[in-house]
This record gives structure tokens, sequence and C-alpha cells, in this order.
């Protein structure tokens, strides 16, 4: 069966548009990794974020021991 040329073209064009939004979507989130994310203001609100979810989803009872864990300068990598 032959389908009409205005639905070839229709699927042609959807395709199209998959492919741009695609792109977008890669490019976004390159810009957004390699980029955005270095800015202070934006690491804070991520781990403003991640406190929040880990307090949402927190055992129910606390653990028996607890690790205390002191980090010096000379232990972060730049």
């Amino acid at each position: 069966m032959n389908e009409p040329p205005f639905q070839h073209n229709q699927m042609l064009w959807s395709k199209g548009w998959q492919i741009k939004f695609l792109s977008l979507g890669i490019s976004c989130s390159v810009f957004y990794n390699f980029i955005f994310s270095q800015i202070p203001l934006v690491q804070k609100l991520e781990l403003q974020l991640q406190d929040t979810l880990l307090r949402l989803h927190h055992p129910k009872y606390p653990p028996i021991e607890i690790i205390l864990v002191k980090i010096q300068s000379k232990d972060l990598a730049n």
C-alpha cells in the first residue's frame, strides 16, 4: 500500500522535530554539567535539595553506630 504524500511528509517532520528536541536536551545537559554546575549558588541549591530528599526518605529508626569523619582541605580534590 502506498501512503498519501501528506502522511509521509508529516512522519518526516515529526522525526525531524524529535531529533531537534533530542539535540536540545543533550546540549542543555552538557551546558549544565560543564558550566552551570560550577556556580556556587547552584551548588548550594543542589546541596539543599539533596538534604531535603534525605530528610524525606530517612529511616524511621536511627542507626546503632554513627561514624564521625574529619575532612581537612588537603583531603579534598580540586
